[in-house]
């Protein structure tokens, strides 16, 4: 019996020892091969389009204080207080703009508080002397902040110019539009 252990000891210590000495140091090598990525099913690879990174996201803000059509204003990066309006925002000519949300309320200058009847408000479209209404949204009277989501967005086309044009009411109507630019 006293073999028998003897041998297992032997055979044990004998497979540590092959192990320890086949195992060789890693390090690292500079190659200029690229990596490679398998996208599957069960191994999904985070994506992201260009057009949704930060550089792309557009933000508008649209105010109409009559039933005129204004154009809306883009708040971009810059100005005294990190930000800054830029009016009359049009659609770069080689891109086009995904709205993915709104937010849309109106106010009432006299009361200081949402518009106590209800608000009717259209989003249009201009490319040259050409006016579309697009997008239009009904708000019940003394609605607050109301936030539409549009997944997976729409398109305006190159070169449009957004505008707000609200309908009833003599209250301001304002319109936060939220997207990206992409080129296709």
């Amino acid at each position: 019996m006293n073999g028998k252990r003897t041998l297992k000891f032997a055979a044990s210590l004998m497979a540590v020892l092959v192990a320890l000495s086949a195992a060789k140091a890693a390090h690292a090598t500079e190659s200029s091969t690229p990596v490679k990525v398998t996208n599957s099913a069960n191994n999904p690879v985070v994506t992201q389009d260009v057009g949704q990174s930060a550089s792309q996201m557009v933000y508008l803000s649209c105010t109409s204080a009559n039933t005129a059509a204004l154009d809306c204003y883009q708040y971009a990066v810059g100005g005294p207080q990190g930000q800054e309006f830029i009016p009359g925002y049009t659609v770069p000519s080689d891109r086009y703009l995904v709205i993915t949300a709104v937010d849309v309320n109106t106010f009432n200058p006299s009361t200081g508080g949402p518009c106590a009847t209800p608000s009717t408000i259209q989003l249009a479209t201009k490319i040259g002397d050409d006016t579309l209404f697009r997008y239009g949204w009904t708000l019940a009277a003394n609605a607050p902040t109301t936030h539409f989501t549009y997944p997976p967005g729409f398109a305006l086309a190159p070169g449009t110019t957004i505008q707000l044009n609200r309908q009833s009411t003599s209250c301001t109507a304002e319109v936060d539009l939220y997207g990206y630019l992409t080129a296709n």
